[in-house]
């Protein structure tokens, strides 16, 4: 009973009485079609013996016509006597009224116990498609009650046609979907983590040469080593700033936050801007720089942004190579990829650290005293949001070689 408290069962006992009522009034209908259709074959019959009678016996008129309208049992008593001698008897006299109506009475209860029994068949048939579904709905709950239980590993595709099927399907799609995005979920956190971990290590050592300088400075020392202490308070000051605004900016480029820009803009600018910035240190180490490419040559994005990637590699350079060092900057152009190449004659990198060099603070052998290993991270990150590729060739003692591609269709 308490079924057909439930929407969906009064919606169901809806239907079935439509079907019910339905059923009833084809078998009525049908039922009073064919007494209509009987009734005028009788009534034509009738009429034919009637014309023929009265045609050969024009006296007898009245007697028959009495007869139709009131047939009395002596004069049907003759009439079946009469039809008996030529094999007509019996229920072949339908046209007699009472057994008429009795035929009727008996076609329409035949008409009706047919219904009743369509009606039957279509119930059960309408039952067994709503168990059908109630079990696939409850299949579809309970995989759900599990899934919140956290049993993700739960599989409810079904290859089968119908609306709960694709239900399901699209259900496991939504699943595997959350199933990868919790993965992801946790490796950002191991990722937050391991990130914190590592902020916390590198401003540590400022933080601690800040403190011993401020030790230092409290026993009031001379004038000269005053200016000294204050000299390394501010490099370590800068340094925080630098690593400070470096994480922030990969920070910003990992969680998508940036919005780049698609402009187009020459190469050539591109790395005069990036080797301006860098004048200093090069100056410092007499490094020549030798760029070649074609000036007309154009490419698609956000020009500060590539700036500081190609800055980051050039520092990269710049810190792996001695004085007098050179550093080449070469470009190219076709109809597949615009290509931007640095390479340098300095120490290299070792071909154990190649393939984590643009992993997050992470430091190789050769790398230096200052170096944090955020740098090259940014620069990967950079480019990789432009569309482009970065690649990495070195050999110890031989130099290093950087590639950035950007692919034309993905500009």
């Amino acid at each position: 009973m308490r079924r057909t408290k439930h929407p969906q069962w009064g919606r169901r006992l809806v239907v079935l009485a439509i079907l019910f009522v339905l059923s009833g009034t084809l078998a009525l209908g049908f039922s009073s079609f064919s007494r209509q259709v009987l009734q005028e074959s009788i009534t034509a019959q009738q009429a034919a013996l009637i014309g023929a009678v009265i045609d050969e016996y024009p006296h007898a008129e009245q007697h028959i016509i009495r007869q139709v309208k009131q047939a009395d049992e002596t004069t049907i008593a003759k009439g079946e006597a009469v039809l008996s001698q030529y094999g007509l008897s019996g229920p072949d006299l339908i046209f007699v009224p009472d057994r008429l109506e009795t035929s009727f009475q008996l076609q329409t209860a035949l008409f009706v116990s047919l219904a009743v029994l369509i009606f039957v068949v279509l119930t059960g048939i309408f039952f067994l498609f709503v168990h059908r579904q109630n079990k696939e709905i409850g299949d579809i709950n309970n995989y759900l009650s599990r899934l919140e239980a956290g049993e993700n590993t739960l599989d409810i595709r079904d290859n089968t046609e119908g609306e709960l099927s694709i239900l399901k399907n699209e259900l496991y799609k939504m699943t595997t979907m959350l199933k990868e995005q919790t993965e992801n979920l946790k490796q950002d956190k191991i990722h937050l983590a391991d990130s914190l971990a590592d902020i916390s290590h590198q401003l540590k050592t400022p933080l601690t040469s800040l403190i011993v300088i401020r030790d230092l400075l409290a026993d009031q020392p001379s004038e000269e080593v005053k200016a000294e202490f204050l000299e390394r308070m501010k490099a370590q000051l800068k340094r925080m700033e630098w690593l400070t605004t470096s994480l922030l900016k990969l920070s910003r480029l990992e969680t998508g936050t940036v919005t780049l820009k698609k402009e187009k803009f020459h190469v050539q600018a591109l790395i005069d801007r990036a080797v301006q910035s860098l004048s200093i240190p090069v100056d410092i180490k007499q490094h020549r720089i030798r760029i070649a490419g074609d000036e007309s040559v154009m490419l698609t994005g956000d020009i500060d942004w590539m700036a500081e990637a190609l800055i980051n590699i050039l520092k990269n350079h710049i810190e792996h190579t001695p004085e007098q060092g050179i550093i080449r900057i070469e470009y190219e152009d076709n109809p597949i990829f615009t290509k931007i190449t640095t390479a340098d004659n300095g120490q290299g990198i070792h071909q154990k650290d190649l393939p984590y060099i643009f992993n997050r603070f992470y430091r190789g052998k050769n790398a230096s005293e200052e170096s944090v290993g955020i740098g090259l991270a940014m620069a990967y990150e950079i480019v990789k949001q432009q569309g482009g590729d970065i690649t990495v060739k070195s050999e110890s003692g031989e130099g290093t070689e950087f590639t950035l591609t950007f692919y034309k269709q993905h500009i």
